[in-house]
């Protein structure tokens, strides 16, 4: 019998995943090289792309 999959379980092998994608952009991120104004652009788009 195969065990449910809960909450917890869920998350944590989902950040397993995400921990092992390197996104092009990331190192411009992390080093501070975006300005406020690309940086505003980009978290707009995130925001109407997947929240919205």
């Amino acid at each position: 019998m195969a065990s449910r999959l809960t909450q917890a379980r869920f998350l944590d092998a989902l950040l397993k995943v995400m921990d092992g994608k390197h996104h092009w952009a990331w190192d411009h991120f992390a080093t501070g090289r975006l300005t406020k104004d690309q940086l505003k652009v980009h978290f707009q788009q995130e925001y109407f792309v997947y929240v919205r």
